[in-house]
């Protein structure tokens, strides 16, 4: 097999994906690449032995026949618009949509990744989902109701860094911080709280949705956290996803498949 590279792996998913391809298949040859100046030049490793992350270039992925990326969208978009014809990019990233590209669950729709070049990898949650709902659509499931609870861990390392200051405060009693990753304190406590992409334009496009119909649509429902059930702060939404037959996922959509409608799930206030 040709070479495989990893876009922007020194974040945490970077460091696992790394290790895993690692152990399962050891004699691939990985290029670690970025984009971002603060992670060109760190040095870490591969195998046991020392490497740096180079500066991703637009021949960077001449020869790669696999490209792994981990970094947010923002980060990932423009290196995707200039894919070789050759690679096959894998997103891994958190925020990516449906319009980024192809999501895949293997073993579920496996098919659809045929002749797509960027191929998502859905979130964890997701995977699960589509794996329990996909053996039950002989059944007509009518509704299926799942509580996700995720890791700080799923922001980074951004995430945790915020999560051990607002602990820090905490125990030392002193005033609370500046929340730029979860919006509101998360130490101690479990925040549903909207996506960065649910904007006050996305809740009126999803309030605007035509009338039920044979398609389906992913809803939400759930419980703030013990400090706000009484009265929930702007941050605080629903978190336990439903579905069920009847409504649309979305304006002129096609009915979708249980595993179509996990796969979109992210796109969902969450």
């Amino acid at each position: 097999m040709s070479a495989v590279a990893i876009l922007h792996p020194s974040g945490l998913l970077g460091k696992e994906l790394r290790e895993t391809l690692e152990a399962r298949h050891p004699e691939w040859d990985l290029r670690l690449l970025s984009s971002r100046e603060d992670e060109i030049g760190t040095l870490t490793e591969i195998a046991g032995a020392a490497a740096l992350v180079g500066r991703f270039e637009p021949e960077s992925l001449a020869g790669v026949s696999l490209a792994f990326f981990c970094a947010e969208m923002a980060d990932n978009r423009p290196l995707l618009a200039g894919l070789p014809a050759e690679t096959t990019a894998i997103v891994l990233s958190y925020d990516a949509a449906v319009e980024d590209g192809q999501p895949v669950v293997a073993g579920v729709n496996t098919a659809d990744a045929h002749g797509r070049r960027v191929l998502l990898s859905p979130h964890p949650g997701v995977v699960l989902l589509a794996h329990l709902l996909h053996p039950l659509r002989p059944l007509a499931l009518a509704e299926a109701v799942a509580t996700l609870i995720q890791p700080a861990s799923m922001r980074d390392d951004a995430g945790l860094e915020e999560l051990f200051e607002q602990t820090r405060r905490i125990v030392a009693m002193t005033g609370r911080g500046a929340a730029p990753v979860f919006g509101a304190q998360l130490s101690f406590n479990v925040l549903p709280a909207p996506p960065p992409w649910w904007d006050a334009s996305s809740r009126r496009a999803w309030r605007a949705l035509p009338s039920p119909s044979s398609a389906a649509r992913w809803r939400t429902t759930g419980r703030c956290s013990p400090r706000c059930r009484r009265r929930p702060p702007p941050s605080c939404s629903p978190t336990t996803p439903r579905w069920r037959t009847g409504c649309r996922s979305s304006p002129g959509s096609t009915p979708p498949t249980p595993t179509a409608a996990a796969c979109c799930s992210r796109r969902t206030p969450a």
